[in-house]
C-alpha cells in the first residue's frame, strides 16, 4: 500500500512538473477550459439571482385598492374596519390622494408639471397585504372579491410580470442545463485532443518504458493525471473568471435594482457549486484521458 501510494505521488509531482515545462501551452489549455466552465457557472448565478427575485416578492405580495374620489372620510375609515376584519389580509396602508400626489412627484421629479394640473389626478389608495403566498390563482381570487366591495373602484394585482419572471427563470434553468452538457462536450474533446498530442510527443518514452517491462497501466498512469489535473485546474480557473465577471456586474446591477426596489445581485459561486464544477472538470478529465489512452496506446506502444 505503501508503495502504491508512493508510485502514484511520484506520478502527481512528475505531471505537475510536466505543466511547468510547458507553461504557455498548459496556460492556454487551461483558459479554454476555464472560459468554457465559467459560462454555465454565470448563467447559473444569474438564474438563481432571479428566482431569489421571485421569492423575495412571493413572501410579502400586495393588493392596491384603488378608491372612488367621491368616497368620504367616514367611508374610508369604514372601508378600513372592513378590510381589517378579513382574516385574509395583514397589514393594511392608507394613502391619501394628496400623499400619493407627493410621493410621485417626489420620486418622479414632476414638479412643475404637477404645478400645472387643476385638480389632484390621483385617488386614495388602500395597500394590503394578503396572508396568502406561493398560489397566483388564490391571489387572483381574493384581488377580484376585493374589487367588488363598495366604494372600490379597482383592485390591482400584478402577477403577470411574475408569471413571466418565472416562465423566463424557468427557461434558462433548461438553458444552463442544455448549455452546460454542450460544453462538457466540447470540454471532453478539448482534453481529449491534448493527451492525445501528450500520447504522440511522449511516443519514444512509452517504447522504452514498454520494452524496461512497463505494464499499460504504468504507462497510462501520467496521462489519467494530467487528464484528472487539467479539467480540476480548469474548473478553478472558471470559479476565478467568473468571480471577476459577476464582480463587475455587481454594481450595476445593484443599481438597478433599487430602482425596481429589490435585492438583486449576482452571488459569487456557493461553495457547494464550486466543488460541484471543480469534482465535474476533474471527472471529465480523468473520462477523456482514460478513453484516449485506451483507444490510442495500442497504436503507439510498441509490438
Amino acid at each position: 500500500m505503501k508503495s502504491w501510494f508512493k508510485r502514484h505521488l511520484q506520478v502527481f509531482f512528475y505531471t505537475l512538473g510536466q505543466f511547468s515545462r510547458n507553461r504557455l501551452n498548459v496556460a492556454m489549455t487551461l483558459l479554454a477550459l476555464g472560459i468554457g466552465f465559467s459560462i454555465p457557472l454565470i448563467m447559473y448565478s444569474t438564474v438563481d439571482s432571479l428566482s431569489n427575485i421571485g421569492g423575495q416578492w412571493q413572501e410579502r405580495p400586495q393588493i392596491t385598492l384603488y378608491l372612488k374620489k367621491s368616497i368620504n372620510p367616514p367611508q374610508i375609515e369604514a372601508l378600513k374596519v372592513t378590510l381589517a376584519s378579513n382574516p385574509q389580509l395583514g397589514d393594511i396602508q392608507y394613502i391619501s390622494a394628496d400623499d400619493g400626489l407627493k410621493e410621485f412627484s417626489a420620486s418622479h421629479q414632476f414638479d412643475e408639471a404637477i404645478a400645472l394640473l387643476d385638480e389632484n389626478p390621483l385617488p386614495p389608495v388602500f395597500i394590503v397585504f394578503p396572508l396568502l403566498t406561493g398560489n397566483m390563482s388564490d391571489m387572483d381570487a381574493l384581488s377580484n372579491n376585493l374589487g367588488q366591495i363598495e366604494h372600490v373602484a379597482s383592485a390591482q394585482y400584478d402577477f403577470e410580470w411574475l408569471q413571466k419572471l418565472n416562465a423566463l427563470t424557468s427557461f434558462m434553468k433548461r438553458l444552463v442545463i442544455v448549455l452546460a452538457c454542450i460544453i462538457a462536450i466540447g470540454l471532453l474533446l478539448l482534453i481529449t485532443n491534448t493527451i492525445r498530442l501528450e500520447i504522440s510527443n511522449r511516443k519514444d518514452e512509452i517504447d522504452i518504458i514498454d520494452q524496461l517491462g512497463g505494464t499499460p497501466a504504468f504507462i497510462a498512469r501520467p496521462f489519467l493525471y494530467m487528464g484528472f489535473l487539467e479539467g480540476l485546474l480548469g474548473g478553478a480557473t472558471a470559479i476565478l473568471i467568473s468571480a471577476i465577471v459577476l464582480k463587475l456586474l455587481n454594481g450595476p446591477l445593484l443599481r438597478l435594482a433599487e430602482l425596481y426596489g429589490f435585492a438583486f445581485s449576482l452571488p459569487l459561486a456557493r461553495i457547494d457549486i464550486s466543488l460541484a464544477v471543480l469534482s465535474v472538470g476533474g471527472l471529465l478529465g480523468w473520462i477523456s484521458a482514460r478513453f484516449t489512452v485506451l483507444n490510442h496506446m495500442r497504436e503507439l506502444a510498441p509490438k
